[in-house]
């Protein structure tokens, strides 16, 4: 009020629109845009790209793991060794350099850090694409990114026989030859001379687009160099200190974890057939809320540092770690390069994304695009070195995304989410403008999902919701079968992003504009009640009685790690069709492991 109160009685002495108005006093402005807004830590760290970093330690440390996967450890001279025998090839064989880019299609082994520091090194940007995408998605990155080169194995291979990627040649990383040995020296094989600009291009990784497809988006090497020396993560990380990585290849935390671990002397633990046995190995574990929702402390202990990102972040799971060992909330999109926002979680404080870290700038606007006081909700703005280049064949998109900074140097992103400064100085993170959201930390589109549901044929409407944590698809007309649009969806779109209930519809609920009227969609039975710790509620009748202990227990397991009324679960459920993804499976597995079962 005194910010309308303060406006109404300093009347202009020219006419001025709407979009001129200024809310804040000059003295407010200014301590927004030079104290909030910026980094507790202003100094910006000098750029040295990543590759060189890993290069480095390699040398100083050759015997030190760098990473651990199913009990063999790689060590740094190990993996600096064979990311130069990936670049050599790339170079000398493709001629791959600067600005060209190289799909990676890989399993998730050691190969794939070996694969992403190769092509860095060859100077081109790398293209994470998860093997387990299906074959639709896969093909339209590589038509769209325009690679080059895919680096794949002969295990991952057949998958991309059927698709059409006129132009990528593929080379086989686990038949590439050794040549690292000299006859003469017994060295190994020299890192690349040449090194990648700032303004280079590092990698482009695929999120979910409003249009139905993926968007690509273009970080460039500043941005990359320049977040794995943020001191909330980097300070915490040593020779001896081993960090969990839980995330998929192309969500971009991954790259983030193995690259802040791998330049500041960490080792990098991927999970194998057994993962919580991988897990209790490590001392820091960064993951979604809804993974560690599922994992118990009390099985950790050698966990030190815990990090919260991708969701928002509940009270009963902080009071789960907080006091176990170190607990952070991080925050930050694709677009903006992984990690912008930072906070340390305490038992007695609000729960929020914190300050900028080092080298980032913030800002909070209203429609206008003018700043909002303290206590106003506006929509994140993200500026610093970390901006990306924009997203790949989008100019429009990208334009209207990617803006001049309005209240300093350099540009910004746009972000669309919503967040608040509170009195301590801390930004609250309120949610979206638009229907993004992020299940699992995987961000995702709603309208994605929607253009494809509605593009099957015969389907007139179709909407897209989130409830209790899980995605609902909507259509109308009912008669068209279920399974033929979730055969469709499971081919256009990755795992994660196909809805695990398809409801149809007889007639959708509108609104007085004659939009699909969300609020009115019919709910989910079976998302309405929550999971009982003993069987079913009373009165409640079970789809199935299990016929063996086995039953009983894997049934039990799926409850548990699902999060679903175990009377609702029988054998013929499909894993991915009532909840689980990636994520959920190597918990799934771990847990059977424990009972003496082994999953393949």
């Amino acid at each position: 009020m005194e910010h309308l109160i303060r406006v109404s009685a300093d009347p202009a002495e020219e006419a001025v629109t709407l979009a001129e108005l200024q809310w804040l006093a000059p003295n407010q402005r200014e301590a927004i845009i030079h104290k909030l807004s910026q980094s507790p830590d202003p100094t910006v760290a000098p750029f040295v790209p990543v590759a060189h970093k890993v290069a480095e330690f390699a040398r100083s440390h050759p015997t030190q793991a760098a990473q651990l996967y199913q009990g063999n450890a790689q060590s740094f001279a190990e993996l600096n060794h064979w990311a130069n025998v990936v670049a050599h090839c790339l170079r000398t064989q493709h001629s791959i350099g600067p600005e060209d880019r190289v799909a990676l299609f890989v399993e998730k082994s050691t190969i794939v850090v070996v694969g992403m520091l190769g092509i860095l090194k060859a100077g081109a940007a790398f293209i994470p694409i998860d093997t387990q995408f299906p074959a639709d998605r896969v093909e339209y990155i590589l038509q769209d990114s325009a690679a080059q080169v895919v680096l794949t194995t002969r295990l991952s291979a057949p998958a991309l026989d059927s698709l059409h990627a006129e132009g990528s040649t593929l080379v086989f990383i686990d038949e590439l030859p050794d040549i690292s040995l000299s006859s003469e020296t017994g060295e190994l094989y020299p890192d690349p001379s040449e090194e990648p600009a700032p303004d280079h291009l590092a990698y482009m990784i695929y999120t979910s687009g409003t249009t139905g497809r993926p968007k690509g988006v273009l970080v460039e090497h500043a941005g990359l160099a320049s977040v794995v020396t943020v001191p909330e993560r980097r300070d915490h990380i040593e020779p001896g200190v081993c960090v969990f990585q839980s995330f998929s290849i192309a969500f971009d935390a991954f790259l983030y974890e193995a690259f802040v671990t791998l330049c500041n002397g960490g080792t990098l633990v991927l999970p194998g057939e057994d993962p919580l046995a991988d897990l209790a190995q490590a001392h820091i574990l960064t993951a979604t809320p809804s993974f560690l929702a599922m994992v118990d402390p009390d099985q950790f202990p050698h966990l030190r540092q815990i990090i919260s990102v991708g969701e928002a972040c509940p009270p009963g799971l902080r009071a789960r770690w907080v006091g176990r060992c170190f607990m952070g909330n991080g925050y930050g999109p694709t677009e903006a390069t992984v990690f912008t926002h930072f906070d340390i979680l305490e038992e007695s404080n609000p729960i929020t994304i914190g300050r900028p870290v080092r080298g980032v700038t913030s800002y909070l606007v209203d429609h206008q695009r003018q700043l909002v006081p303290l206590g106003v909700v506006g929509e994140l703005l993200i500026g610093g070195v970390g901006v990306a280049r924009g997203y790949n064949n989008l100019p429009e998109q990208s334009e209207s995304k990617f803006i001049t900074n309005p209240f300093g140097p350099g540009r910004v992103y746009c972000t669309g989410d919503l967040a608040r400064w509170l009195p301590n100085g801390r930004l609250e993170f309120i949610g979206r403008v638009d229907h993004q959201v992020k299940l699992n930390g995987f961000r995702i589109e709603l309208g994605e999902i929607e253009a494809q549901l509605g593009g099957y044929p015969g389907v007139q409407q179709a909407a897209v919701i989130v409830q209790s944590d899980r995605l609902v698809g909507y259509y109308s007309p009912a008669s068209i079968e279920v399974e033929s649009i979730r055969t469709h969806l499971k081919k256009t779109l990755p795992r994660y992003m196909v809805p695990t209930y398809l409801v149809p519809v007889v007639v959708f609920a509108l609104t007085s504009s004659a939009k699909i009227d969300r609020r009115r969609l019919p709910p989910v039975p079976e998302l309405q009640a929550a999971v009982p710790e003993e069987g079913p509620e009373p009165g409640a009748k079970s789809k199935y009685n299990p016929k063996t202990p086995e039953e009983a227990t894997l049934r039990q397991v799926w409850a548990q790690v699902l999060r679903r009324p175990i009377h609702h679960i029988s054998p013929t459920d499909h894993f991915f069709q009532i909840g689980g993804d990636s994520i959920v499976a190597i918990l799934a597995v771990a847990q059977c492991r424990q009972h003496g079962y082994k999953l393949t």
